[in-house]
């Protein structure tokens, strides 16, 4: 009878830890199919693109309530997509953080998920590398497209042959004048490797942002990366998340007088609608394409040389006199900002404000078009 008994008692405790580590699991996987249903109720009741909500909900640096608040919807529909989307970056956003380490994590055999395979766009690092583009440029490329139509072709390999066939010279178009043709072609290769090197990179931090489980990122070759996202029920937001290409771009950042100019602008023009006055007499030049840039930082901890310049409202400390002020009606805008070198620097209690009032239609015709607000 005492036996019996023990072993009831252990096939109940065996049931309970089952429970209790299965638990976590179950939870995890009803989210995530709540996360879908909520994310598609969310696109449709504020007309934003279900892929981009997909890919960017949780992003600090994505300001959809912005964008909401900015939209033609009418209040009573803004407020309800506002809640939602703050229930997500939320309370939900906890849950989730919450649960997924505490799941049960299967691979890609036991629960399915997406097996994919990138590869560098070689095609498209020549064009982008090539300098003195010509007719013979062309014609290369050309061929070489064609030769990259066929399965297993070494780009590098079929890139030398036609510069031969056609009596050019790579260093024409790639590398130094002078250099031969084996070592320009060495250099492209070292390039497509060191691009494949950042995209793991970029891929694992994208990886860890889409929450998924015992992922499997590994290099094939020189060219190539696999991908294995066990578990993923949307494969349209894994390709999103992967697929977004990862571009290093030179911006110039403007002069401290134009930046200051801009910065005033900004702010009287905000100032005025807040007194119910019309601004247009301020509206900037859109005629210029955009090349310039204001650089809006979220370090507070940099002294300022540039934006003390570029308002009279900063001090020689680097220190916004108003900073703490953020409902100066004087100075609506340079009122939330810190000065810092080279940047303009936001709090982050200040953040969604500044994001706010520098995305929003009426003011963004205060800024000039050849001048962008970036975040560092």
């Amino acid at each position: 009878m005492k036996s019996i008994r023990a072993r009831f008692i252990l096939i109940l405790l065996l049931i309970g830890l089952g429970v209790y580590y299965l638990y976590p699991t179950l939870k995890y996987d009803r989210l995530t199919t709540e996360e879908q249903t909520r994310l598609v109720e969310l696109a449709t009741l504020s007309n934003l693109p279900l892929n981009r909500l997909a890919t960017d909900i949780y992003r600090d640096d994505v300001d959809f309530a912005a964008e909401i608040e900015a939209s033609d919807l009418p209040a009573m529909q803004k407020e309800e997509a506002i809640q939602k989307l703050e229930y997500l970056r939320g309370e939900f956003l906890r849950d989730m953080k919450f649960y997924r380490p505490k799941a049960i994590k299967l691979g890609l055999d036991l629960q399915g998920g997406m097996y994919l395979v990138l590869e560098v766009d070689i095609l498209k690092m020549l064009d982008n590398e090539a300098k003195g583009k010509d007719e013979a440029y062309d014609r290369m490329l050309s061929q070489l497209r064609l030769r990259a139509q066929a399965a297993d072709v070494d780009l590098f390999d079929a890139l030398r042959d036609i510069a031969a066939r056609e009596h050019t010279s790579l260093n024409r178009y790639w590398g130094e004048p002078g250099q031969a043709d084996d070592a320009v072609v060495s250099e492209l290769q070292k390039h497509a490797e060191d691009a494949v090197d950042r995209s793991l990179e970029i891929l694992r931090n994208r990886i860890d942002q889409f929450g998924v489980s015992e992922p499997s990122i590994t290099k094939l070759g020189t060219h190539r990366i696999a991908l294995e996202l066990p578990g993923v029920k949307d494969p349209i937001r894994a390709r999103e998340l992967v697929g977004r290409t990862a571009l290093l771009e030179f911006k110039l950042v403007v002069e401290p007088e134009r930046a200051r100019d801009v910065l005033t602008r900004l702010d009287d023009g905000i100032a005025a609608r807040m007194r119910g006055e019309n601004p247009d007499s301020l509206k900037a030049d859109s005629a210029k394409p955009a090349t310039d840039t204001t650089k809006i930082a979220s370090d507070t901890t940099t002294k300022d040389t540039t934006v003390t310049e570029a308002s009279k409202l900063f001090d020689q400390q680097g220190k916004d006199s108003l900073a703490g002020d953020t409902t100066n009606k004087e100075h609506p805008f340079l009122s939330l900002l810190v000065g810092g070198t080279n940047n303009i620097l936001v709090t982050s209690e200040n953040r969604s404000k500044v994001m706010r009032m520098i995305s929003s239609r009426e003011n963004l015709r205060l800024i000039p078009g050849d001048v962008q607000f970036l975040w560092s």
